[in-house]
């Protein structure tokens, strides 16, 4: 086997060759391998590998180092047919994520992904949490409430994407597997084409802080959404998701996505409460690239 940079002339025989894998990973490869391995976390597609057996691919992986100030790193998405690839990928993205000083690394796994999973413990991985999928069938009769809380909704354009990667940051600071961004890098998010532009929401208080937000995208995911911690529990984030779904559904999208942590307990508790259902889990695996000292 071997390993080449990508290139979106590799498409055609990536997409052939997930017709072969679990359902999990059939549907993440087929909707988002061509944006999602060229956007800005992965170098615009310079921070990916596909690895090759015979002139056939047999895998590919990504890896995202934003936080590797911090010692954090990412195998993201890391795609095999077998153990022989995984293996060789795992392989790449150890060296990488100790070329670059990281603290440890972190690849995710679904149930089916035995070649993947054997290859991740037999390299010194271990589990540490679990990343849950949910989505919500949107009704077909919505009520557009107003927002209240004495909060006003900016338009996209004029946002201050400092203000809002300050609120992103805070709102984010102990939840796993998401580093800390910047205004550049959230701004690149926020004006992106896949953004759904009336869904998405930011509010900001009388006096012009920035308190809350929500980022769905074009196809009903929710990317991520955020409270100021002097805000929470007053129900701002079930009313964001409320006038969120009522656009969505208006703009022809039949149900909404999300994804949450295992261990945060309080983003856990407002999906399940404003309705959505479990429909699979990914656990994340972690290497520790330092030894402790004693």
């Amino acid at each position: 086997m071997q390993l080449l940079p990508f290139d979106l002339a590799d498409l055609p025989r990536l997409l052939a060759m997930q017709a072969q894998l679990p359902l999990h990973q059939k549907l993440y490869l087929a909707a988002n391998l061509s944006n999602d391995l060229t956007d800005h976390a992965h170098g615009n597609g310079r921070q990916v590998r596909v690895a090759w057996r015979e002139g056939m691919p047999v895998g590919l992986a990504g890896w995202v180092n934003q936080g590797v100030q911090d010692g954090e790193f990412y195998g993201l998405p890391v795609i095999a047919a077998d153990h022989n690839a995984a293996l060789l990928l795992v392989e790449l993205l150890i060296g990488e994520a100790k070329r670059q000083g990281a603290h440890w690394l972190r690849i995710n796994t679904y149930p089916e992904e035995s070649g993947k999973i054997t290859a991740l413990h037999g390299s010194g991985f271990s589990p540490v949490f679990e990343f849950v999928d949910l989505e919500i069938a949107l009704p077909t009769n919505t009520e557009n409430n107003p927002m209240g809380f004495g909060l006003h909704r900016i338009a996209i354009p004029g946002i201050d994407f400092t203000a809002l990667s300050r609120l992103h940051n805070r709102a984010f600071l102990d939840v796993p597997n998401a580093p800390a961004i910047t205004p550049d890098e959230l701004a690149r998010i926020w004006l992106s084409p896949a953004v759904h532009l009336n869904a998405s929401q930011v509010w900001l208080d009388s006096h012009g802080k920035y308190r809350a937000y929500l980022l769905i995208m074009q196809d009903g995911s929710l990317h991520s959404f955020g409270v100021d911690f002097t805000c929470r529990g007053q129900g701002i984030a079930k009313a964001m998701l409320s006038q969120a779904a009522r656009v969505a559904h208006q703009n022809g999208l039949s149900k909404l996505e999300s994804v949450v942590a295992s261990t945060n307990v309080e983003s856990w508790s407002l999906h399940q409460s404003f309705g959505f259902i479990e429909t699979g889990r990914r656990t994340v695996w972690q290497k520790n690239l330092r030894q402790k000292l004693t």
